[in-house]
């Protein structure tokens, strides 16, 4: 459950930072003095929405995931999770 929520707020805060970034990307783009950074920015912006490390990784791919498959039975045990995920 902390895991979930962890999740939710970590995707909630990319999506305010990206929403800045947006915000500072048009500011900088109407600036003559700003005009070397706009590329650099852009790939930052593209790098933050594609992250999926740490806790914007699947919840497959976390750790903790991965050790409860062990007495799951493996692969079986991740769909019946899975199955319980989606349904909500």
């Amino acid at each position: 459950m902390i895991a979930i929520l962890l999740k939710r707020a970590a995707e909630q805060t990319r999506t305010c930072a990206l929403q800045r970034m947006e915000e500072d990307l048009r500011w900088m783009t109407g600036s003559p003095a700003h005009a070397a950074l706009i590329e650099p920015f852009k790939s930052l912006i593209e790098a933050v929405k594609t992250n999926q490390t740490g806790a914007f990784a699947r919840f497959f791919d976390q750790p903790l995931f991965k050790a409860l498959l062990v007495p799951l039975g493996g692969a079986g045990g991740a769909q019946l999770i899975e199955s319980f995920l989606m349904a909500r």
